[in-house]
């Protein structure tokens, strides 16, 4: 609708523009016809008044001459009529021998001029000259092309600027309509919202993770409320995180909750994804892997397999998603990013994937698809790595003279870190007992029992658990910065750990990642 009042409108404005491009061309050919008729009337005046004094002295053969260089410039015929009829002549002579039409007489002029002579015999002759009106029309058409050529630009500018301001007007009717729909959207959901957030006080300690799901969910409904309303949608879209891990988590904590029973999902977020980050907004990730997955559901009719997997590869952060749907056909798979576009779906807005390609895009990252009809299909997200987090250890520098501090209430993990190290000393070609350089403890009281042994080379491999009333952290905050201090635990996705590590300057390492951590 509004598409056609805009053709009208465009319409309209094309109509004004040729209604006054034809009066201009009337005006201009009007000013020719009398601007021709002006110039050539004074023109006969004053030849005739120049010819006078020829007359007067008989000259006859110079008012001849005279005459026919006003002929061949600017007149059709001139015509010299006297009383003594033996006087009277016609330039060119032929234009008497011609039955003038009355057609002929709409394009001809006439200027009639009277001859005064000191001669009373030639008081009372005149001279009539003849001209072509339209004689100025050629030029007046060019002057209008030309006018027309120049104005070109300026009409296009008119039009681009209707366009404009039509699609001002729109954007702010829907405006209009959107803060409409969010008061009443905001005021219908004021009441259970609030209900909503005062179920995680009413649940007990021991359905922690129901609780942090309701806070999750809770959130995610105020955040979608909030892009109704047009300052707070402005304000969503500035608010930026680099934390991508726990993004993730809680992403895969609200999925898990609505899979269906015969579909079997999972969600693995590789442990080094923690460190990464990574530019982007919370909500509308959150949201862009939701709506995914909920394409993904509807995709499979009976029984199927949904899996995300989030991992980093080279500088880049990988996120995965796949599914045993009925697939897109592959003259669709290039489509299926547009606008208004959809698949399969019989309420389908074609809206999500392109939203969802225009903010990943605005991360700097890409979205990519693969998928066989019938098979299923799987949606490959990268973001680029900006940074990795201050507590990250990518490798552990140990020289001949460092020495090593583990401490650990499990055995295995004693001996999968003496494995490892000794490895490491003889790769260094140590010859001296590698037990002098690994210290090994599962008490608190017997590693601090050894804090006078501690020197600049010193490395701490501390694990966060150690199964008394003290943690790994308060262990390592106790021992002066200089020292390499790393936490070695699988409480890795605790953002208060993080956080305590980062603000302390100790080195986080998850215990999954210990067979992967380089020795250098």
């Amino acid at each position: 609708m509004r598409s056609t009042n805009l053709s009208l409108k465009i319409k309209e404005f094309e109509k004004k523009q040729i209604l006054f491009a034809v009066i201009s061309l009337i005006f201009l050919c009007a000013v020719a016809v009398v601007l021709n008729q002006l110039h050539l009337s004074s023109l006969a005046e004053e030849s005739t008044k120049y010819l006078t004094r020829h007359i007067s002295m008989g000259d006859r053969r110079e008012i001849a001459i005279m005459l026919n260089q006003a002929h061949l410039s600017n007149f059709k015929v001139i015509r010299y009529i006297s009383k003594n009829t033996e006087k009277n002549f016609t330039i060119p002579a032929r234009a008497d021998l011609e039955n003038e039409s009355n057609f002929g007489n709409i394009f001809n002029g006439k200027v009639t001029t009277e001859v005064r002579s000191v001669e009373s015999s030639s008081d009372g002759d005149k001279i009539v000259y003849e001209y072509n009106r339209f004689r100025l029309i050629p030029y007046s058409f060019l002057i209008w092309i030309f006018l027309l050529l120049m104005s070109i630009p300026q009409f296009i500018y008119l039009k681009r600027k209707l366009v404009d301001q039509f699609e001002k007007d729109v954007e702010t009717e829907r405006k209009v309509a959107k803060a409409e729909i969010a008061r009443i959207v905001r005021h219908n959901l004021r009441t259970p919202l609030a209900a909503l957030n005062r179920v995680p006080d009413r649940l007990p300690d021991s359905l922690k993770d129901e609780r942090d799901l309701v806070n999750a969910i809770s959130n995610q409904i105020k955040d979608l409320v909030g892009q109704l309303d047009e300052s707070k949608s402005q304000e969503l879209s500035k608010k930026q995180d680099l934390n991508i891990y726990d993004t993730l988590l809680s992403a895969k904590q609200e999925l898990k909750e609505i899979i269906p029973d015969q579909i079997d999902f999972k969600f693995d977020i590789e442990d080094i994804v923690s460190s990464d980050l990574v530019i982007h907004i919370p909500f509308e990730l959150r949201s862009i892997i939701s709506n995914m997955v909920l394409n993904s559901i509807e995709a499979i009719e009976t029984k199927g397999k949904i899996v995300i997997k989030a991992y980093e590869y080279l500088d880049q952060l990988v996120i995965k998603i796949s599914d045993t749907g009925w697939g897109i056909p592959s003259e669709l798979i290039n489509q299926i990013f547009e606008k208004d576009f959809s698949y399969n779906k019989e309420k389908g807005s074609g809206i999500g994937l392109h939203h969802a390609k225009q903010f990943i895009e605005s991360w700097a990252g890409k979205i990519q698809v693969e998928s066989l009809e019938g098979s299923g299909t799987t949606f490959t997200i990268t973001l680029p790595v900006e940074d990795k987090a201050s507590w990250f250890l990518p490798r552990i520098k140990i020289k001949e003279d460092s020495k090593i501090f583990v401490l650990d209430d499990q055995r295995s993990a004693l001996m999968f870190w003496k494995q490892k190290l000794e490895e490491k000393f003889k790769e260094l070609g140590v010859d001296s007992n590698p037990n002098e350089r690994i210290q090994l403890f599962d008490k608190v009281e017997d590693f601090k029992s050894k804090s006078d042994s501690f020197d600049n080379g010193s490395i701490f491999l501390i694990d966060y658990d150690l199964g008394q009333d003290i943690n790994g952290l308060d262990v390592l905050n106790s021992i002066p910065r200089p020292y390499i201090r790393c936490l070695v635990t699988g409480h890795f996705d605790d953002i208060e750990i993080r956080d305590e590590c980062a603000r302390s300057g100790i080195f986080l390492i998850p215990k999954s990642s210990i067979d992967k951590l380089v020795l250098v």
